[in-house]
């Protein structure tokens, strides 16, 4: 029975399985880390790290190397396009695409590049708590055309 069970689940375990499954390149993770109360423990420090803002407030962190892992990987498969886009995206709410899209939108900007964050998550948008800019006008905004053009 188990190894039916086992044979049924097509869920995906290992990174590597990403670009085996759906064909396409793994440009990189981040590790899972205890987080409590939006704090990061670390074991290398007597001390927690918020994780909204971690590529600002601790760029040494392993988790900051690891979106620098990943803009480098995106930037080279961009293969020389000046205007690079990307999404952030997962099937559960709670997996953190917020903080990794906020990380790495600053991990991008790092490079004195421009950068546009766009959170569409219509239901419970939270960038611009995290970044703490005003929320009016967004992109429902925009879709209902209640506003004509977004500054």
């Amino acid at each position: 029975m188990a190894f039916f069970i086992e044979y049924l689940d097509n869920t995906v375990k290992e990174p590597d399985e990403i670009s085996l499954k759906f064909g396409i390149p793994l440009l990189g993770s981040v590790e899972s880390h205890l987080v409590e109360g939006g704090k990061l423990s670390t074991i290398e420090k007597n001390e927690s790290t918020s994780i909204k803002l971690i590529a600002y407030n601790d760029p040494s962190s392993n988790i900051s190397e690891s979106l620098r892992s990943i803009r480098n990987n995106v930037i080279f498969s961009a293969d020389g396009d000046k205007d690079i886009v990307f999404m952030v995206t997962s099937s559960l709410p709670g997996e953190g695409k917020t903080t990794i899209a906020a990380n790495l939108a600053i991990i991008m900007a790092s490079l004195g590049e421009r950068v546009l964050l766009i959170d569409a998550d219509l239901r419970q948008s939270s960038i611009h708590e995290l970044l703490q800019v005003p929320k009016t006008p967004g992109v429902s905004s925009y879709l209902t055309r209640k506003k004509k053009s977004i500054k």
